[in-house]
């Protein structure tokens, strides 16, 4: 290869490097953007999952689980299986845990969320919603009081 092609060709190499380093930075900097709750989580929380984990006066079995996602204080405390949101990871959260398949219970399984009405199929949350809800729980799961 004549020497100018060399120079060239490396060249190329060069700036196509510099190219995956700018874009590896954008695509970190997304991955680190804060997620907002009332911007991202509370339309998932309101739209999947506040039909069956709210307190319903006319269902003394209701909140399912007894996991409350009708307020932060409620959300934190937990359900009757563990800890649900575990603020800074989400991969000991019982709540991610769920979006992303069954879970083991002892001798049993808890279904994945969100469950399937009566006569319904299984309709999970899409991987990008699922994935927003654990980057918002390794984030802290910050929860503001009022909005």
């Amino acid at each position: 290869m004549h020497r100018a092609s060399r120079w060239k060709a490396a060249a190329c190499v060069i700036a196509a490097g510099i190219g995956m380093v700018g874009m590896s930075r954008i695509t970190a900097a997304a991955d680190s953007a804060k997620v907002d709750f009332n911007k991202d989580i509370k339309p998932i929380i309101q739209e999947s999952c506040i039909k069956c984990h709210k307190p319903d006066p006319k269902n003394p079995r209701s909140p399912a689980a007894g996991f409350n996602l009708s307020d932060k204080a409620a959300a934190m405390k937990g359900g009757k299986v563990g800890h649900d949101i575990v603020p800074g990871h989400a991969d000991e959260s019982l709540m991610y845990k769920l979006l992303k398949g069954p879970v083991p219970n002892g001798n049993h399984k808890i279904d994945p969320m969100p469950k399937a009405g009566r006569g319904q199929a299984f309709k999970p949350l899409s991987d990008a919603k699922i994935e927003l809800i654990g980057k918002w729980i390794d984030q802290g799961a910050e929860w503001p009081d009022k909005k």
